[in-house]
């Protein structure tokens, strides 16, 4: 008998949840702050590397991806991309990504998304569960919801990521609240 998968959520759900997850693995890999001015406000994650065309496997890539905050990315980037600025970036994150390797993220870029790709992606995400072991959060359960409260006003988990929760096992983020200085997720237990 087969392994029977989980439907994938629709195409557009998935490749959100996956820029969302590239996304933030790119913040926290830059450690939350501009590579360019050292900011920590109104931080954006940069495809950097291969932007031409949007449906390759490059775009969820963390070494394809910069944090940059919300003025270096377009007027230092977008609007003035010299050659002083695009070095800085590619040696800002060479500084973090020690085991970088151009090849790859241009053999990434010749790979077309499909949904046989997609499906790739998604299961690897699902798979690599967020832990709470640097947090201090806090496990609730109120109306038959389950709700975990983390003490970081920087996002840990995106819609779609798994979070491994003390008492409940493997379970899915269904929504993420940011509430000043934490974050609440609903999530929804995953069978196993």
């Amino acid at each position: 008998m087969r392994d029977k998968k989980p439907n994938l959520p629709s195409i557009s759900k998935v490749k959100k949840a996956l820029h969302d997850d590239w996304a933030l693995r790119v913040r926290a890999r830059d450690g939350h702050r501009c590579l360019l001015c050292g900011g920590t406000e109104l931080l954006t994650a940069h495809h950097w590397y291969v932007t031409s065309q949007r449906g390759h496997a490059a775009r969820y890539c963390v070494d394809n991806g910069a944090t940059l905050c919300f003025t270096c990315h377009i007027r230092e980037v977008h609007e003035n991309p010299g050659y002083a600025t695009i070095n800085a970036v590619r040696k800002a994150v060479l500084a973090r990504s020690p085991d970088f390797d151009e090849n790859t993220i241009l053999a990434l870029a010749k790979t077309e998304l499909t949904t046989a790709s997609l499906r790739l992606l998604w299961d690897a995400m699902r798979k690599r569960p967020v832990t709470l072991d640097d947090y201090d959060a806090l496990v609730d359960l109120k109306g038959g919801k389950l709700f975990l409260t983390v003490d970081s006003a920087q996002k840990i988990a995106v819609v779609g990521n798994t979070i491994l929760t003390p008492g409940f096992g493997l379970c899915e983020v269904k929504v993420v609240s940011p509430n000043g200085l934490s974050c609440r997720y609903t999530l929804g237990k995953i069978e196993e």
